[in-house]
């Protein structure tokens, strides 16, 4: 079975639009779930971890974009793409304000939607990959901070070389495989880039480097 491009979230009211769009972007490899209002969306994002919200600007609940200003606080970091058949000045300076990385106007073209779609799929990718570095970055930091303790006290209390190389290792693969996984959700959204393969290749073979090192200090 095929990996997943990334998972989206539709919410617009206008079934015509949801339906059509929701099977374009699954034939295109997206996991599709779709609501047709702004409460449907929040009980969505509130159960469901998604890489992007397609959202229509006028649809039930979404009062002056009341949604999208939740959105940071219902799922951090969740890039938004707009879509409405009523486009005002208002609507566009709002959504200045707020995570919106995209503002289309219907009837939507589709090669157009696939490029901002992909473009949000991969600054989600990069987001999560960067808060989960600099999570692994201060766990890293804490670690380092009881090994200097413990080292402070004497040799007695101390800790053998062993177990500080596997410590630093355990982390620098624990950033390595994040790394891995955003460039594989980067270059499924962006095939054609030139370094993809070269640049894949040499994570993977660092990530199994560093894999097969923290083995053999384990054992």
């Amino acid at each position: 079975m095929p990996t997943s491009k990334g998972r989206i979230l539709i919410a617009d009211d206008e079934r015509t639009f949801l339906d059509a769009t929701a099977e374009w972007l699954r034939r295109e490899g997206y996991e599709v779930q779709t609501v047709a209002n702004a409460a449907a969306a929040a009980a969505e994002l509130n159960t469901t971890q998604f890489d992007l919200l397609i959202a229509d600007i006028q649809m039930p609940g979404n009062p002056g974009l009341e949604l999208i200003r939740h959105v940071p606080q219902i799922a951090e970091g969740l890039p938004v793409l707009l879509v409405t058949g009523y486009p005002t000045p208002e609507s566009v300076m709002m959504s200045a304000e707020l995570p919106v990385l995209g503002y289309m106007v219907k009837p939507v073209q589709l090669p157009e939607l696939l490029q901002q779609v992909q473009r949000c799929i991969v600054h989600a990718s990069i987001y999560r990959a960067n808060r989960a570095i600099a999570q692994r970055l201060r766990a890293w930091a804490s670690d380092h901070q009881s090994v200097e303790q413990l080292l402070a006290k004497g040799p007695a209390r101390g800790i053998v070389p062993e177990a500080f190389v596997n410590l630093t290792m355990r982390n620098m693969l624990g950033c390595l495989r994040e790394l891995n996984a955003m460039w594989q959700k980067s270059s499924e959204n962006y095939p054609a880039a030139a370094p993809a393969d070269a640049l894949a290749e040499a994570l993977a073979a660092a990530t199994r480097s560093f894999e097969s090192t923290t083995a053999v200090f384990k054992s």
